[in-house]
């Protein structure tokens, strides 16, 4: 017989995480202060693992995924870098660390065994101030290549070509005007990434360099700059055709973006201004709730004296109408560090990004914080599908839409041998008000009624699957009527 007890500790505990939370955090201490951070599988199982570069102590802090966001730190001491980049520098499938020091830009092999081989300098540093933009295979032979930039003159950018045998290219392309900007994608048809580059001194404008296999073709698409020096690539109408946004950092309550449709054949529609409360900077340009439209989160001061000394993180949801909606607003620590930044990738397996925060005070600089995606592309401070896969060993159950008005499809995977499967609809109580026999099934639609086939109110629901009367799992639903 299911203890009725345990379904209400168990939902006590999920209530207890609201569902737009404002403090929604896994809080880690790191031994070193972090500088950098990447989301990458290096070790080939499947699970995304977290490298943080921690300059000011000459070491790599690897967060390596033992499965669902099960977290195990290992130090990498004497790996030096600012900036960390993983991708595969030479011919086996593992990826290898590209970073940076005052020595020059470095890299580190993949061992295939969890670890690391000594340093390969791939090119001295002329001056200090280049920076590393991504490491991306520009010119399709398949090895990682290096975007830089100089901020200071001479101004200018390049590529450091992989030639894939452990040598290196280095191709500057001088300029006389500044870059501050440059962003990499896919902006034509012919495969190969293209560079959105802003510039703002003197000759101020926005320039796209199209990867020809002869050669970069630059198209100036406006040559005012204004405010727009801030750039992203993003496929904002999911037509598999990269857009763009520019938006300028907030210095009020105000933040505006500024659109641009990609219309194929290398042209740009600008497609007009929106005005979002928001913040300074662009982190993450990725699917957060699920939907297949891209969202955007940014990390931004907050402007309310009720929570003074607080940055926040902004949600924005893609209304898959060429506008983007406040979805979430989640107050962090005081910024105290310099590289305050946003990561992104899925770390519990449930095909939604987590988001990772460094350079805030929270409670010291040497702390990193991890925010776990639940499901809607809000953040919650504990690892649900954790909790959920101690509880179902292995089993997959999901809900969507979520939050849902009118009907959610809950799907699930069950074992062969499995028998007696029920899905339970609970109220906040612990109350079963729904209860479906799901044996040979794969899904089960939920409209929202109780046994009597009335609408429920409006509010926080829960579903639990349970078989041979053993609860499996319990997950939560956002029902708004």
């Amino acid at each position: 017989m299911i203890d009725s007890n345990k379904i209400k500790v168990l939902i006590l505990f999920l209530i207890l995480i609201p569902f737009s939370i404002c403090n929604s955090q896994t809080i880690y201490k790191l031994p070193y202060t972090p500088y950098g951070a990447v989301f990458s599988d290096y070790d080939l199982d499947g699970d995304n693992d977290i490298f943080i570069s921690c300059p000011s102590s000459d070491t790599i802090v690897i967060l390596r995924n033992m499965g669902y966001g099960d977290l195990e730190r290992i130090d990498l001491p004497y790996l030096t870098g600012t900036f960390i980049f993983l991708d595969k520098v030479n011919d086996d499938d593992y990826p290898d660390i590209i970073t940076g020091c005052f020595e020059g830009l470095i890299y580190y092999l993949n061992d295939g065994a969890g670890g690391f081989d000594e340093n390969y300098q791939i090119i001295p540093r002329d001056h200090d101030h280049i920076r590393v933009e991504d490491a991306i295979d520009m010119n399709i032979n398949g090895y990682a290549d290096i975007l830089y930039y100089a901020f200071l003159p001479p101004y200018g950018w390049g590529i450091i070509y992989n030639n894939g045998d452990g040598t290196f290219t280095d191709d500057f392309i001088h300029s006389s005007e500044s870059t501050e900007y440059l962003n990499i994608d896919l902006l034509n048809n012919d495969n190969r990434p293209d560079i959105l580059i802003s510039s703002t001194l003197v000759q101020p404008g926005v320039y796209i360099a199209y990867n020809y296999n002869n050669g970069f073709v630059f198209d100036t698409l406006f040559d005012h700059i204004e405010f727009w020096k801030m750039n992203a690539i993003i496929d904002i109408d999911n037509d598999n055709d990269n857009d763009l946004i520019f938006y300028k950092p907030a210095v009020s309550v105000d933040f505006f973006f500024l659109l641009y449709e990609n219309q194929d054949n290398e042209i740009f529609i600008n497609k007009g201004i929106t005005a979002k409360k928001c913040g300074t900077r662009v982190d993450i340009l990725t699917d957060l709730d699920g939907d297949g439209y891209q969202d955007i989160a940014c990390v931004s001061p907050t402007f309310e004296q009720s929570v003074a000394q607080k940055d926040s993180i902004y949600i924005f949801h893609n209304t898959q109408n060429w506008s983007f909606e406040l979805l979430d607003q989640i107050h962090i620590g005081k910024y105290k560090n310099y590289s305050e930044r946003l990561y992104s990738g899925d770390l519990n397996g449930d095909g939604l990004p987590e988001l990772l925060v460094t350079g805030y005070e929270n409670p010291t600089k040497s702390h990193i914080q991890i925010l776990w995606n639940d499901g809607t592309g809000h953040f919650v401070d504990s690892n649900l599908v954790a909790v959920n896969e101690h509880l179902n060993n292995r089993l997959r159950i999901v809900a969507f839409p979520n939050p849902f008005s009118e009907k959610t499809t809950i799907t699930f995977e069950l074992p062969e041998d499995c028998k007696n499967p029920v899905l339970n609809i609970y109220n906040i109580y612990g109350k079963i008000i729904r209860q479906y026999i799901i044996a040979g099934k794969k899904s089960q639609q939920w409209n929202g009624t109780n046994t009597n086939g009335k609408k429920v109110s409006g509010g926080i629901y829960f579903y639990s699957l349970t078989v041979n009367n053993k609860i499996m799992s319990i997950n939560k639903l956002l029902f708004i009527n």
